[in-house]
């Protein structure tokens, strides 16, 4: 029992650990600036200092800067919503608290609005001020002028007062990425996503479309599985799941699209979330439907008879001219006549021609609102 107990302490103990690893654990407030990376210099501290007194005075704003090294599994939204209730910024009344939150190694940021201020500080507005006030000057290098820029603006917008508006040149900023606003969690994310179309996708439903085969084929004795070679009459062997008839192809072809487009992804879904969000649509719509066209026609015998219907008005001015014939429901068939008439050699020649002459072209409170944004 002594060691049980030292066991389970030790484990409590590692759990804890790791929980408070995995949060920020947010410190005392020191007016008005928490800096717990050492981004700022000594000199800087005051003047921001001086700059949120400014704007309590004149704004009726109460400003607070908070900047961490990284998020780990917390979110910025978090992070700010917990320091704003730890710090309980504002007056109590007026609600008039403003933190902002920095993330310097996550490159992210947040402007966390007492309730107070909603009215004269929506969304839209604190997001403005992440996106065009703050971003030039964090990737110009300057914190300290994207702090007290930023704050400035807002200040503006509250008070209406000039002595807040600033004509000096914002930092130009050209948007384009580099490696440094590359999020790996993301990228990651993305290919995850393409891997999983590439890999697992066709097997799981190869699988399920012979396993549905099955017993479609105890319910619907007029399907004859034995005859339905998308199936292989049900006896797929291991390597024909998971590659297909073709296992050099399509392991070489997999292969490839891995590295080419797999590489592009990676670094499309980190670099733009926009361009991961797509990815990632593209990616669960493909694989819907990939899947419904490999699965759906076994699910129950009305489907497989809708399936044959189908199938049927599809061929079924070949089938009037008897150069197909239905061999099985849902299977069909050329006949002898169909390779025999100049309806085949037309199409024969027309694809030996095509073949021939492919394109070269490659194509290729909280505070109860706010904003979140990144640099």
């Amino acid at each position: 029992m002594p060691h049980l107990k030292f066991a389970l302490s030790g484990i409590l103990a590692f759990v804890c650990f790791a929980a408070a690893a995995a949060t920020n654990v947010v410190p005392p407030l020191t007016p008005n600036v928490v800096d717990t990376t050492g981004t700022l210099g000594e000199d800087a501290i005051p003047e921001i200092n001086s700059t949120l007194q400014l704007i309590r005075e004149k704004a009726d704003i109460w400003g607070a800067v908070y900047l961490v090294n990284e998020l780990g599994d917390d979110s910025i939204e978090s992070l700010a919503e917990r320091a704003f209730k730890t710090w309980k910024l504002g007056q109590k009344g007026k609600d008039n608290g403003l933190l902002l939150v920095l993330a310097m190694k996550d490159r992210k940021s947040r402007f966390e609005v007492g309730y107070g201020l909603e009215g004269d500080l929506p969304d839209a507005i604190t997001r403005r001020a992440l996106d065009d006030v703050l971003r030039p000057y964090m990737r110009s290098g300057d914190v300290k002028a994207a702090i007290m820029k930023s704050f400035s603006y807002l200040a503006a917008i509250k008070s209406k007062d000039p002595a807040f508006e600033d004509d000096s040149p914002v930092p130009q900023d050209s948007g384009a990425r580099t490696m440094e606003d590359l999020n790996l969690r993301n990228g990651f994310t993305a290919l995850f996503f393409f891997y999983f179309c590439i890999w697992i996708l066709h097997p799981f439903a190869q699988s399920t479309a012979i396993a549905r085969a099955r017993r479609l084929a105890k319910l619907y004795p007029a399907y004859k599985i034995a005859d339905d070679k998308r199936v292989n009459g049900g006896r797929y062997g291991f390597k024909n799941i998971l590659f297909g008839s073709s296992v050099f192809g399509s392991l070489f072809l997999r292969l490839f699209f891995t590295i080419n487009p797999g590489v592009f992804i990676f670094f499309g879904g980190g670099l733009h979330p926009i361009a991961m969000a797509v990815e990632l649509l593209v990616c669960l719509l493909g694989a819907l439907i990939y899947f419904r066209s490999r699965t759906a026609r076994y699910a129950s015998p009305a489907a497989y008879q809708a399936f044959i219907e189908k199938q049927r008005r599809r061929n079924q001015r070949l089938v009037d001219k008897g150069y197909m014939k239905e061999s099985s429901p849902g299977q069909f068939e050329y006949t002898p006549a169909w390779y025999s008439s100049s309806e085949y050699r037309s199409s024969s020649s027309s694809s030996s021609s095509s073949s021939s002459s492919s394109s070269s072209s490659g194509g290729g409170s909280s505070g109860g609102g706010g904003s979140s944004s990144s640099w």
